[in-house]
């Protein structure tokens, strides 16, 4: 076991990020590190978690993984993103 402990972090928690977040803390936990969960829905994770290990069969894993920590969105920042330039097509008829 490596004496590592990673913290993983999203705090977007819609579309794909949750399986994605939950498959990545079990791989990192496979390696033998440990993972430090920061996400916006620790119980959704949780339960992600006790889900995927129960199918894998790795149960001992979660031994590696620390109770996930909530973490709230992050304040809009004050640089204003580029806009995109979009130019019109313009397609002769003939």
């Amino acid at each position: 076991m490596n004496q590592g402990v990673i913290a993983l972090v999203d705090w977007y928690w819609g579309g794909h990020h949750a399986n994605f977040y939950v498959n990545f803390a079990a791989a990192i936990a496979k390696a033998g590190y440990r993972v430090l969960p920061l996400c916006s829905d620790p119980d959704d994770f949780t339960c992600r978690l006790s889900s995927l290990l129960c199918q894998d069969g790795n149960e001992d894993v979660a031994g590696l993984i620390y109770e996930p920590l909530r973490l709230g969105q992050p304040e809009r920042s004050k640089i204003r993103p580029a806009r995109p330039q979009i130019w019109p097509c313009r397609q002769a008829i003939t």
